[in-house]
């Protein structure tokens, strides 16, 4: 028998699912990263979810409205028990996010439960590396976005978000995301003839490793390679300061970033999907 639980507060489901998240954590990364950011910054309206057999936890989903739902590496047999869970906490669900197969049978398992609909949108690629190559050759130096920085951050960030046609709330936060990304020393810029030219950033994911995002040059400074040794250089800063390993997200669609990623010594690990979701009507789950 599996039991779909919801946890109140983002402390007990880290102690409960914690050490399970942090077995695959590469696999686990944005998660893991989201769990990070509601330690520090709590939301009421979080949605924790685990389904487990006999108290041990095998699939784990995060969602804070009105962002996609987010799923776990684990059991494809625990997704129909996450699916009713998910329709019994009456959550508004856009969308979600998981590993390939994951990601699929939620979509199977949310069709079947009451109707709703699951669109495929977005098929990415998760690339990680354990080491560093920075591309020789390119003007600048890489340093830390600063105060004076914010107002270039802050169209970065938002210009980034409108070019990957980023639904209408991510575009809405994406200054104050800025905002509180470059006060916590997360934004880097590369910088040439005492300008900045291009934007890298990154998140710890656990002590042991970082995801890198969002990576932006304006449209009038690319094909100069600012971007590729801003990741190159900043992979291994990271690197030097202890974490294991560095991971990035590719769209599936987009060569160029592909390739440069993987010119940079980035090996793909996985593949992610999301789909866009309509509602199930309410009441028609099936534990």
């Amino acid at each position: 028998m599996m039991d779909c639980v919801r946890f109140d507060d983002v402390a007990a489901f880290e102690r409960y699912a914690g050490t399970f998240l942090a077995e695959g954590a590469l696999e686990n990364n944005i998660i893991l990263g989201l769990v990070r950011g509601l330690k520090e910054r709590p939301q009421a309206n979080a949605l924790l979810l685990t389904v487990g057999r006999a108290n041990q936890p095998c699939l784990a989903a995060v969602m804070t409205p009105p962002f996609k739902l987010l799923l776990s590496a684990g059991d494809t047999a625990a997704i129909p028990r996450l699916v009713a869970g998910v329709i019994e906490a009456g959550a508004p669900v856009s969308g979600m996010l998981g590993l390939d197969d994951m990601a699929d049978a939620f979509a199977e398992a949310w069709r079947a439960a009451a109707g709703g609909t699951a669109t495929p949108a977005t098929a990415m690629t998760l690339y990680a590396t354990r080491e560093a190559v920075v591309p020789d050759g390119v003007p600048g130096t890489i340093r830390v976005a600063e105060a004076a920085d914010a107002q270039w951050v802050a169209d970065a960030y938002a210009a980034f978000y409108d070019e990957i046609e980023a639904e209408e709330h991510e575009r809405r936060v994406a200054r104050a995301t800025a905002a509180a990304m470059l006060k916590r020393g997360l934004v880097y810029l590369w910088e040439d003839a005492g300008a900045p030219v291009s934007m890298v950033c990154f998140r710890y994911v656990t002590k042991e490793g970082a995801r890198i995002a969002p990576v932006w040059t304006p449209p009038a400074l690319r094909g100069r390679r600012y971007a590729s040794a801003a990741v190159g250089r900043l992979t291994g800063e990271l690197l030097h300061a202890g974490v294991d390993w560095c991971a990035l997200f590719a769209d599936v669609d987009n060569p160029t970033s592909n390739n440069i990623y993987r010119r940079l010594g980035y090996n793909e690990a996985c593949g992610y999907r999301v789909y866009d979701l309509e509602p199930a009507a309410a009441g028609q789950a099936e534990a």
